[in-house]
């Protein structure tokens, strides 16, 4: 974002409860948007100077969150890029209610983006957020990348050795600690009365699937 607006969206969004970092040009923005896994990416076209080709620096953000584009009157971005889910484009000066619902109904719908789902259990690599239907699933780091994986591999069993090569990198893990971490993940998974995916498959690994 430009200098003289930066200052101004980043109160008005941290007000409201939405952390922000701020950067001076795209490169920068693509880079932080990466690192701290952004929600969304807020582009003010202020910022371009011409030397990135303006498909260019769209492709450079959407590589690393879904983004809102914030241009001038007489600008013409539409034709760039369908909007979607991952790309919406509104013309600035807006209000600050307008600006906020713009933000907010944009990242309800990028919410979704990449999501690894199976019955009503999705998970977010990006945002990495689990939610069981309209409910949020709380998970540690490891629990989080056991689900992902089996996410990944419906209806398939899963070995603890491909879950150890998958989570640990292939680091030495006692089976009893796989066994503890996926005894709190369906403790997790099943908070709120739902049924239980992951089922155990005797002397093989893990199966997730709908219990018959």
């Amino acid at each position: 974002m430009s200098e003289n607006v930066a200052p101004l969206v980043s109160y008005i969004l941290e007000e409201v409860g939405h952390p922000t970092i701020t950067a001076g040009d795209v490169q920068r923005g693509a880079l932080l948007a990466e690192t701290h896994k952004a929600s969304l990416t807020i582009l003010d076209t202020d910022v371009l100077d011409g030397r990135l080709p303006r498909e260019q620096a769209l492709d450079l953000l959407l590589k690393a969150a879904p983004l809102l584009v914030l241009m001038s009157k007489g600008e013409y971005w539409t034709g760039l890029m369908r909007p979607s889910r991952a790309f919406k484009v509104v013309q600035k000066p807006l209000p600050t209610p307008a600006l906020l619902a713009h933000i907010r109904l944009h990242m309800a719908a990028a919410e979704t983006l990449g999501e690894l789902q199976f019955a009503d259990v999705a998970a977010s690599p990006r945002t990495h957020r689990v939610r069981r239907g309209a409910r949020r699933v709380h998970t540690s780091p490891i629990q989080f990348a056991m689900l992902c994986h089996l996410l990944r591999h419906p209806r398939q069993v899963i070995s603890r050795q491909e879950l150890i090569e998958a989570v640990w990198r292939g680091h030495p893990v006692d089976p009893r600690t796989i066994d503890a971490h996926m005894v709190h993940l369906r403790k997790a998974l099943t908070h709120g009365g739902e049924r239980n995916l992951i089922q155990t498959v005797r002397s093989a690994g893990y199966l997730l699937d709908v219990e018959i």
